[in-house]
């Protein structure tokens, strides 16, 4: 009888110790599956993160260089304009001058044109050349407040 009670003990060991191998076996198969998702899900938002905050940071460094651009844009067009206005005004001068000089030349080379004999007719000669003169100088007025106000806009 001892040695059959020896040989259940030992069969029943056997079964225990194989037992306790099987489930812990299973149980280091079931971590490993565990830690390999766990790894995988660790990973995944690390790197979600990651990019998260690259987009972030590019966006941020995008925006605060468009904002120093446009400010740097604004400050040239400004000043582009001002010597654009500052050309338009000496040349507007200048052919006003201009204009003014040849219309005053010409009324003298008519007025020298003129017979004396005819002071009536010299008289409505010269107020039609002042009218012609005024009529002149007013559309060469008018042509410099159109040219002004163009280059304002």
């Amino acid at each position: 009888m001892n040695s059959s009670n020896q040989n259940r003990k030992k069969t029943s060991f056997k079964i225990l110790l194989s037992t306790f191998l099987l489930v812990a076996i299973i149980s280091s198969s079931i971590s490993v599956a565990f830690a390999k998702e766990d790894i995988a899900s660790l990973l995944s938002k690390w790197f979600a993160n990651k990019q998260e905050e690259s987009i972030t940071a590019i966006d941020k460094a995008i925006t605060e260089e468009q904002q120093r651009q446009t400010e740097r844009l604004k400050q040239e067009i400004h000043a582009q304009i001002q010597q654009a206005e500052k050309q338009l005004d000496e040349f507007t001068k200048a052919e006003i001058e201009k204009r003014t000089v040849e219309l005053q030349h010409y009324t003298d080379n008519l007025i020298q044109a003129l017979s004396t004999d005819n002071s009536s007719e010299k008289e409505q000669i010269l107020t039609e050349i002042t009218k012609i003169m005024e009529q002149a100088m007013m559309e060469m007025e008018k042509l410099l407040e159109e040219k002004t106000d163009d280059d304002a806009q």
